[in-house]
């Protein structure tokens, strides 16, 4: 798992220095490297949220059945 994260670090890194070589008039270091670190805090902030699922999935069964109750008519007996 860490040499896969090192490797896309390194390409991102390899990528951010080509495109900064072919057109250094668009991209500039500080660009560059924002939009790669950009990218690595989103990535660790979705892989964060992944174990929330399961509770977001329970919490919405609880709310159907919770609306399942309130919404049934009385029966007088």
């Amino acid at each position: 798992m860490t040499l896969i994260f090192l490797g896309l670090y390194s390409f991102g890194i390899w990528y951010g220095k080509q495109l900064i070589i072919w057109s250094p008039d668009v991209y500039t270091a500080p660009i560059v490297l924002s939009t790669f670190f950009c990218f690595l805090i989103g990535g660790a902030s979705v892989g964060q949220i992944s174990p929330l699922v399961k509770n977001l999935a329970e919490g919405k069964v609880a709310a159907g059945k919770l609306y399942y109750l309130t919404s049934r008519k009385r029966t007088l007996v």
